[in-house]
């Protein structure tokens, strides 16, 4: 489901009722699968230009850019990332484009037999694995230094397989370092009286801290052995979907993100593609992204595929400033993007805007989990779009369909800003 062109015009067609259909495996929480196929076609089609928009107002935009001050949450140096031991995990480079990426390394979708295809001199496949629920093959190569650019490594490839190839570019997660004295934690005031079913894609998580004790947590990490890790984002965005989360309810979190500094974190576009499989797989309701980097077809493909079986992903807007490009995930079309707002309902400063923002939420100076205390402070888009993905969680176990589940959530938004959606709030604030 194009979940942007659908919330752009969800205001102005009758939504379908639709039958749901539930599946009941073991799980405490059963499986949804939302009914979306009665919608008008034309719901796919509504937002093809608003798109187009997006990308002329990237030129116009970082022309003024070049004029601001840098951004709280300027791209950090690259870094080489070793094991505890010096084994060396990977090193970042800035490819042409401006991005991070993991040095010459290039991920691609394909069938088993492709990897025939790969057969070159040039070309050394480091890992190769099928994915089972989403129907693909996924392969990690290592190039030489003469085929380390997309035309070329492109047209080495048959045409099949060209356009389905991309560097294995590095994202980051959308928050800032903790700030204040630790706090006491509060009795949270649960929305959803409905267990849900949420995945994250994340750092590591404290389990033991006392805020998850009503839910169910699961983890799994999908990081070489070794690689320095953080559970300080991970436990502040579980802690934020926990509060939100009926008891009950099963919170499963993909483990991807690889300590950069003391401040920033690292997600590889392979381990964020077995991470949505693990989740795939795991038939959740939602899954929130607060991680945001660059355009990448690959992990486009991925999410249109995840899409396709009914899950909702969320991610943060990004936290580059409001002259900043576009960030993905969040960006794109089956996507639900998320920005941030102080307690006075004030764009964060350094939230991205533009044409793909859905909806906001507080995000400065937020009340959350760490694993050495009770609570801190985070500020970011990061912490704002956990309250968005389990609200819709909640709003889709109620009603079992994807487009009253969006309806549900425009109509909890405040409008504030400019009247309607607008490229600062999206439709508006969702509050507590």
């Amino acid at each position: 489901m194009n979940v942007k062109r659908l919330l752009s015009c969800i205001a102005m067609f009758t939504v379908f009722n639709a039958q749901a259909q539930l599946t009941l495996p073991p799980q405490v929480v059963a499986p949804i699968t939302p009914i979306i196929d009665k919608l008008p076609k034309d719901l796919s089609d509504i937002r093809q230009g608003l798109r187009d928009n997006v990308v002329q107002q990237q030129q116009q935009l970082s022309k003024v850019g070049q004029r601001l001050t840098k951004p709280l949450f300027a791209i950090p140096e690259t870094v080489a990332i070793k094991a505890a031991g010096g084994k060396h995990i990977l090193r970042e480079v800035i490819t042409p484009e401006g991005d991070i990426a993991v040095e010459r390394e290039w991920v691609l979708l394909g069938r088993q037999q492709d990897i025939h295809a790969l057969s070159h001199p040039d070309i050394t496949v480091v890992d190769a694995r099928f994915l089972p629920s989403l129907s693909q093959w996924v392969f990690t190569v290592k190039v030489s230094a003469a085929l380390d650019e997309v035309s070329r490594i492109r047209d080495t490839l048959p045409p099949s397989l060209s356009a389905q190839i991309a560097r294995n570019h590095v994202y980051l997660s959308q928050s800032g370092a903790i700030h204040g004295d630790p706090i006491s934690a509060t009795p949270p005031i649960r929305q959803c009286e409905i267990p849900t079913r949420v995945g994250m894609i994340d750092t590591q998580i404290y389990t033991e801290h006392a805020v998850f004790q009503h839910i169910q947590l699961q983890q799994q990490s999908f990081l070489e052995e070794g690689t320095p890790i953080s559970n300080i984002h991970g436990t502040a965005v579980a802690g934020l979907l926990a509060e939100e989360m009926h008891a009950g309810s099963q919170l499963y979190n993909a483990g991807v993100f690889y300590q950069r500094n003391s401040v920033s974190q690292g997600a590889t576009l392979f381990a964020l593609i077995n991470g949505l499989e693990y989740l795939a797989a795991l038939q959740v309701d939602t899954i929130n992204m607060s991680l945001a980097g660059p355009h990448n077809p690959v992990l486009e493909s991925v999410l249109k595929t995840i899409d396709k079986q009914g899950i909702q992903v969320v991610s943060a807007a990004g936290n580059e400033g409001p002259a900043a490009p576009p960030a993905y995930p969040a960006a794109y079309a089956s996507t639900v993007a998320v920005t941030a707002v102080d307690k006075a309902n004030a764009i964060y400063r350094w939230a991205n805007q533009g044409d793909y923002i859905d909806f906001s939420a507080l995000g400065v100076s937020v009340k959350t989990a760490h694993p050495q205390e009770e609570a801190y402070r985070e500020t970011g888009t990061s912490m704002a779009s956990p309250r968005v993905t389990a609200r819709y969680a909640c709003a889709l176990r109620s009603s079992k369909d994807r487009a009253r589940a969006m309806t549900q959530l425009i109509e909890m938004a405040v409008d504030v800003g400019e009247i309607g959606r607008d490229m600062v709030y999206g439709y508006g604030i969702i509050q507590k």
